[in-house]
């Protein structure tokens, strides 16, 4: 399986304005969903990715973003394969660019620990 191209075609981040500036430890629950769209010379999968950043005080804020990757893959390759391997992947990913989404709604965000 070779990655042809991954875009994150929506980038959302919806933040309380009461909770600006609220400082503390906060939570990020994460949902997701994925699906093949396309099988044939290349394969497309999505992945959506929405949750909710709580704190102490109840929720500060709403995420949602969704990816568009396209594959190529080998004929015996189960779809339950794919997606689980490009959900892990990307789930990665916006890990690594969240914090900037975040700083820009306002939330610092000053560490991230990832239960595995």
């Amino acid at each position: 399986m070779e990655e042809i191209s991954s875009r994150w075609i929506l980038q959302e981040v919806f933040t309380d304005p009461t909770a600006e500036g609220e400082a503390g430890e906060f939570t990020l629950n994460i949902k997701l969903s994925s699906e093949i769209v396309e099988r044939g010379e290349v394969t497309k999968a999505v992945v959506e990715i929405s949750g909710s950043i709580t704190g102490e005080f109840g929720q500060v804020a709403n995420i949602r973003f969704v990816n568009l990757t396209e594959l190529s893959v080998g004929r015996k390759t189960k779809p339950k394969t794919i997606l689980r391997r490009v959900e892990r992947e990307r789930v990665s990913e916006l890990l690594s660019i969240l914090p900037l989404y975040l700083l820009k709604a306002g939330i610092e965000v000053r560490e991230i620990r990832r239960e595995l």
